[in-house]
């Protein structure tokens, strides 16, 4: 996009492609790089529905580039596949690379303005006769990430007690002097990370961290790991925040929020989702019911300035909407 702005780029195989695979899941996503976007969300579909959305932290230019899901999905043989990328980027950057074509129409050209109504790119109005570089990687079937899958237990001799205690036997209370901990495998401290990288340069116990670095990034991700001497760092679920001009947003369960124009865009809310904004005294400001589109918007033309808790489905966020 010439003038910069947002987009979605896809490929799609349909059912007829997928006959035999569905012992197989899909695994990862390969897209090639050209330059670094401002952002960058894998999205899957099954026919038209959403079923898998996963925001991309990190990514290296001029490369091809991975995508591991976080929840690998399993080939339907009887429905069309379409994976895809949002984009967001300024107007001096060229982010997705495609090839030299000529393209497979309605299979590697895909494009939206808007994550609903799909086309190709020639029929979008671009000269490009190309397909985007996003491949597919299958695996057999697991709903875990590679190489995390729990191993399977080694025989071992069945354990008999040396000696067995008397029946009337009762225990003593001692003062542990502390807390108790393993030798062995002794908690050390936390590490902090935003998109990747660690924040701490040595390992806090503290609970609360701060952030102060002024950043421009318009999505952070955090984690927290527990680090301990045997086991190493045990991390957390990733938490990513959105900067969009209103205080507090935070993605969950792969909804993303934003405002535009005096609407709540709900990004990835799933078909029967209810939508609802409430104001701090209970007060409900709009309410819907999300279909099965990737995009809602929701009036926001009631609320004033204030605080405001917003439920998707499961999900809930906080809005600090400041009015001029």
């Amino acid at each position: 996009m010439t003038n910069g702005g947002a987009f979605f780029a896809g490929a799609c195989w349909f059912a007829s492609d997928l006959k035999g695979y569905g012992n197989l899941a899909l695994s990862d996503v390969e897209v090639y790089i050209n330059q670094i976007p401002e952002a960058l969300f894998l999205l899957v579909y099954e026919n038209n529905t959403l079923v898998r959305q996963q925001f991309v932290p990190s990514l290296k230019q001029y490369s091809f580039n991975t995508i591991h899901l976080e929840e690998p999905l399993k080939i339907d043989e009887g429905k069309n596949l379409r994976v895809a990328v949002y984009i967001e980027q300024n107007e001096i950057t060229v982010p997705l690379g495609y090839d030299r074509g000529p393209a497979r129409s309605g299979r590697g050209d895909l494009y939206s303005a808007d994550g609903i109504t799909w086309q190709t790119m020639e029929a979008s109005g671009s000269e490009v006769d190309a397909n985007w570089n996003i491949s597919i990687g299958l695996s057999p079937y697991s709903n875990v990430l590679p190489g995390t899958e729990n191993k399977a237990a080694k025989k071992l001799p069945a354990f008999q007690p040396k000696r067995k205690a008397n029946a009337d036997i009762s225990f003593k209370a001692v003062d542990a002097k502390g807390e108790p901990s393993s030798d062995k495998n002794v908690f050390e401290g936390y590490n902090v990370y935003r998109n990747g990288d660690r924040l701490n340069n040595e390992l806090t116990t503290d609970t609360v961290f701060t952030d102060a670095t002024t950043l421009s990034d318009k999505y952070l991700t955090y984690q927290v790991s527990a680090v301990y001497s045997v086991a190493g760092e045990k991390f957390s679920d990733k938490v990513t925040i959105i900067a969009t001009g209103i205080d507090g947003v935070n993605g969950q369960n792969g909804v993303t929020l934003k405002v535009e124009d005096g609407q709540l865009v709900v990004l990835g809310a799933h078909n029967g989702d209810r939508i609802t904004v409430v104001s701090a005294d209970g007060k409900l400001i709009a309410s819907d019911i999300a279909t099965d589109e990737y995009r809602h918007t929701v009036s926001l033309a009631s609320a004033t300035t204030g605080t405001y808790v917003v439920k998707v489905g499961n999900a809930t966020f906080k809005l600090n909407i400041k009015r001029k």
